[in-house]
């Protein structure tokens, strides 16, 4: 069985489509699967992450996390997929974006999360998640990294971002002034 995990980006002016696949799931990642679990909540079931040792968060501070899975990310988010401009090859052991470019109403908005139902398909089954970012700057913007995090919660309560994937892309894209680009990560996996 292998785990595998896609980007594609659309830029809406001039008309663009990217694909490359993912080769960056970081460490972070496996160790937030290595606790998955279901524990019985009071109106159903609340899943939860119980990583056996703690986890660096987007600060790379150590945090021993207990984790909720709940709505995705709502617009101007900084959880879920993040752009940024950094070109330092991507680690093993990255736990942020190298160069992230923020949200912010005069430059780059981030839209809401979304995400697709997993699709079966002949040998596995995928799903996405998806996030569309729009250029309200007069100038244009460079998109060289993608990344992909989680919002999740400390075993003392207090929130906590981190990375599971980052990605620098293998060609630049840019988004014009007013255009949008949705970015799409589609994971995968085969047996």
């Amino acid at each position: 069985m292998s785990l595998r995990a896609y980007l594609v980006i659309n830029v809406t002016n001039p008309r663009r489509i990217h694909r490359q696949r993912s080769r960056s799931f970081v460490r972070r990642f496996l160790e937030l699967l290595s606790g998955l679990g279901a524990y019985p909540g009071g109106s159903g079931i609340i899943l939860w992450a119980a990583a056996p040792e703690s986890i660096p968060d987007t600060l790379n501070i150590l945090k021993p996390i207990a984790v909720s899975f709940g709505a995705l990310a709502p617009a101007g988010s900084l959880d879920g997929i993040q752009i940024g401009s950094g070109t330092t090859p991507v680690s093993w052991n990255d736990y942020r974006l190298a160069s992230p470019i923020p949200h912010s109403p005069s430059g780059v908005v981030y839209g809401a999360m979304s995400y697709s139902n997993i699709v079966d398909e002949p040998a596995g089954g995928s799903f996405r998640l998806i996030r569309s970012f729009t250029n309200n700057s007069s100038t244009n913007i460079t998109i060289t990294e993608v990344g992909l995090t989680a919002r999740l919660v400390t075993t003392s309560n207090q929130p906590a971002q981190v990375l599971l994937a980052r990605d620098v892309l293998t060609t630049p894209i840019v988004i014009a002034p007013n255009a949008t680009a949705t970015i799409r990560y589609i994971i995968r996996v085969t047996m």
